[in-house]
């Protein structure tokens, strides 16, 4: 009451002094707390990041060994394509000599049909000379007796 016109200004400023603290008090506990939400979030997302990086490095390994083992298929197929490129030229190889085979039996057996030939005509030429032995041995027998 003494101040007088200065009090009553003064007590106006000392209101709104306080009413701009209990804002601003308000204001940062709203801050505070916003802040927690947004610690909150960043802390589940760095959780959620560490779970996909986890899955991505599981997915790169996965991705490594079925490389690798890619690799492996293709080297067992390229075997198995030589062994077969081996197996055929073999083959190949063996018919060759199977025509070679079937041509020396069809030569011998010419050869034993001619050799059979031969020996039809050596044994009919035989046959003939006995014929002779004993026409002569007749003959000679015709002659001795008187």
């Amino acid at each position: 009451a003494r101040a007088g016109e200065h009090g009553r200004g003064f007590a106006v400023v000392a209101d709104e002094v306080r009413t701009l603290a209990a804002r601003s008090r308000e204001a940062a506990a709203q801050v505070a707390q916003q802040i927690q939400l947004i610690q909150q979030e960043v802390d589940d997302s760095v959780q959620a990041m560490a779970s996909v990086t986890e899955a991505v490095q599981q997915g790169v390994t996965l991705s490594q060994q079925a490389g690798e083992s890619l690799q492996a298929i293709r080297g067992s197929a390229q075997q198995t394509r030589d062994m077969i490129t081996t197996i055929s030229a073999a083959i190949v190889q063996q018919g060759a000599v199977s025509n070679d085979i079937a041509q020396h039996i069809a030569g011998i057996n010419q050869m034993a049909q001619q050799e059979n030939d031969n020996i039809a005509d050596v044994s009919s030429t035989a046959h003939y000379l006995q014929q002779l032995a004993e026409r002569s041995q007749t003959m000679l027998q015709r002659e001795d007796q008187p």
